[in-house]
């Protein structure tokens, strides 16, 4: 992996070329005749617009049934994620989207770490992973996620400096009195209500020296840019599965301050055309981590 530079953007859009907005233009009048190519037709019944407010403060997280559904499901989505990824060659694996994180945590590394310790939340199937863990022996990886699962699942691409955990997250952070240089969100806060996410800054102030993230961005299915700051922070922008939050706003709100934020054009395989990838590294305001 070559080295990666860190930078912020000062005000963030996803940007469509010409010939992206006439291809838009053509295939939703296609649509309105009921002729869109069928992934076209999907995408378009998956823009649900921005979301209402979501206003709950408070830092309770899952519980009771709603913690159980979501269990459930990751049971369901840690199959599927496994199986998807492994009918990707392993020398195509660096074209996913998920390994887009990776330079940007070894940039991380080759800087120095105070604490040689790393946490990846809602991590699933860490074959991605696993050849950056494997590099740094010395740094230790802790992969916490729902499913009851994770370590049958993860039993052929374990490594010495890995540690399994499967539970809630967000409770695992809290009971822990482990300090990390960096926690990972590789896809994750994007499949969050803003509560969530919210709770998970809140948490993490007093147990990392960053927040490192690698969310998807998709303008396919919209007519037009998409201006990441302009998005109400409590109403982030619902597609298919996926939640566009206005991330510099909600950082900042939550006491952070960027070293890195951007959002690249993702042409790589595996992924959808028009599919924008967010990055950041955060940390907490007076923090005394440096790089």
């Amino acid at each position: 992996m070559s080295s990666f530079s860190f930078s912020v953007n000062p005000h963030l859009v996803l940007r469509k070329t010409a010939m992206e907005r006439l291809k838009y233009r053509i295939r939703r009048f296609q649509h309105t005749l009921g002729m869109a190519p069928a992934g076209w037709a999907g995408g378009f019944g998956g823009v649900k617009g921005y979301l209402s407010a979501d206003t709950d403060t408070s830092d309770l997280g899952l519980t009771g049934q709603a913690l159980a559904d979501v269990k459930r499901e990751s049971e369901n989505y840690i199959v599927k994620y496994t199986k998807d990824l492994e009918a990707i060659p392993v020398d195509q694996l660096k074209h996913t989207v998920q390994f887009q994180i990776l330079p940007i945590v070894e940039e991380l590394i080759n800087r120095g770490l105070t604490h040689n310790r790393i946490a990846d939340v809602g991590c699933c199937y860490v074959r991605i992973n696993k050849t950056l863990i494997d590099k740094h022996p010395n740094v230790v990886w802790d992969v916490v996620d729902f499913p009851d699962s994770l370590h049958e699942i993860n039993a052929g691409v374990l490594s010495p400096n890995m540690n399994l955990i499967a539970d809630y997250p967000l409770d695992w952070l809290k009971a822990t009195s482990t300090n990390y240089d960096a926690v990972l969100f590789n896809r994750t806060l994007a499949a969050m209500p803003v509560s969530e996410f919210r709770r998970y800054l809140r948490i993490l102030k007093t147990r990392t020296s960053y927040v490192v993230f690698n969310e998807p961005g998709k303008i396919l299915f919209l007519d037009n840019d998409l201006d990441i700051d302009s998005i109400d922070p409590a109403c982030p922008l619902r597609m298919s599965i996926w939640n566009t939050h206005n991330y510099r706003k909600v950082f900042e709100e939550e006491g952070y301050e960027f070293v890195h934020y951007d959002a690249v054009r993702t042409t790589h395989h595996f992924s959808a055309p028009q599919h924008f990838v967010i990055q950041g590294i955060a940390r907490p305001i007076g923090s005394s981590a440096s790089i």
